[in-house]
């Protein structure tokens, strides 16, 4: 993937997610992303949040696993949160986004 691909909205695939996608996941904003239920698939679950939330700390991936409804992201943009959203309800999480007050 070249530096044109990025430029025009073409993006690899890694884990269900774009570039783009993981990249509105660390833009900063006015909403939080609440893990309600993590679901059957816990496993699953877990290795989303590490691979986009919690860059690589499975410990504090799987704290938030177990100790559900919990704040797993703060200050996030809308799009990032309904990316965050979107993919961990594809696992069978329940997720909601809420907007700071």
């Amino acid at each position: 993937m070249g530096l044109l691909d990025l430029l025009f909205g073409k993006s690899e695939r890694k884990e269900g997610l774009t570039v783009m996608d993981k990249q509105a996941i660390d833009t900063a904003g006015d909403y939080e992303v609440v893990l309600q239920s993590r679901g059957v698939a816990t496993l699953q679950v877990c290795k989303i949040l590490n691979d986009n939330v919690t860059k690589g700390d499975l410990k504090l991936a799987k704290s938030f696993v177990d100790n559900a409804p919990c704040v797993i992201k703060k200050g996030v943009s809308q799009h990032g949160a309904a990316v965050l959203q979107k993919e961990l309800e594809k696992a069978g999480a329940t997720v909601v986004v809420q907007k700071l007050s």
